[in-house]
């Protein structure tokens, strides 16, 4: 649906907005303790990715000391959350402002490397298991992506992905063709379309599950997008989170939705 990248660089702003030197070299240490403490949570309170994230993790089903990779891992904040998990993740992206933040903010013990996800520079069969949150759509090229996935995994390693779907049929057209603009997707997947590029790169495909397809839940994203997801969405998080958990609890076999998650396994 969207990337980290997308979501405003830091929690507090770390440019001076005092009269003084003092005052702003003293702004600019708390700006950045604050940073610490708050930035590798900022996605807990991102009401629709939090959801997402929840069933990605369902189907990942991190251990304590798997290596896992984050292919478009954006400021690395699912990286955090293996490593608080005991788990050993790495994370890759292309965009380097995304994966200097990821490296000055998330745990000095994961590795974060910019880099393209159809060239993973990686040795084959090095992960337990792969985790990739809404990027193949962003993609040029989402065949060569899974291909390069399948290559560093283990045999019968776990790969847990999120694509854009926007198969709703309560999102408008034009939603849809902003959305795509905006956050430069070049594929929509449903789950037949996904199911076989997978299994064309290697892949059997073990579960799916559609996200938001309700007239409430689509609202909700459309409030979102006008935010563009950023800070004015995030501090609705109280009502919104609540609504989107009751809505994916009271439709949990969905046939369309915004977002697609899909577990699939190395053969």
């Amino acid at each position: 649906m969207l990337r980290g990248s997308h979501f405003g660089k830091l929690v507090i702003p770390q440019r001076p907005i005092l009269v003084s030197k003092r005052q702003n070299e003293a702004w600019i240490v708390l700006a950045n303790l604050l940073n610490r403490t708050l930035f590798p949570h900022v996605q807990k309170l991102h009401s629709i990715r939090r959801v997402e994230l929840g069933t990605i993790t369902r189907f990942l089903q991190p251990k304590p000391g798997e290596k896992i990779l984050d292919i478009g891992c954006g400021k690395g904040f699912y990286c955090g959350f293996l490593a608080s998990k005991k788990c050993v993740p790495f994370g890759i992206d292309p965009l380097e402002n995304d994966i200097a933040l990821a490296r000055q903010f998330q745990s000095p013990s994961i590795e974060f490397k910019v880099s393209q996800g159809e060239r993973l520079p990686f040795e084959d069969q090095y992960f337990d298991k792969a985790v990739s949150v809404c990027v193949l759509e962003h993609t040029g090229d989402d065949r060569k992506v899974l291909n390069e996935a399948n290559r560093v995994l283990k045999r019968n390693g776990i790969l847990s992905l999120s694509v854009d779907s926007l198969s709703s049929k309560h999102l408008p057209e034009s939603y849809k063709s902003r959305h795509k603009a905006e956050y430069h997707v070049n594929h929509l997947y449903d789950e037949k379309g996904i199911t076989a590029l997978l299994n064309q790169t290697g892949f059997d495909v073990e579960q799916t599950k559609y996200l938001f397809d309700s007239p409430l839940s689509s609202a909700v994203i459309q409030i979102g997008s006008f935010f563009h997801f950023r800070l004015g969405f995030i501090l609705l998080f109280p009502i919104f989170y609540p609504l989107l958990k009751l809505d994916d609890w009271m439709a949990p076999n969905k046939k369309s939705g915004m977002i697609l998650v899909v577990k699939a396994r190395k053969k």
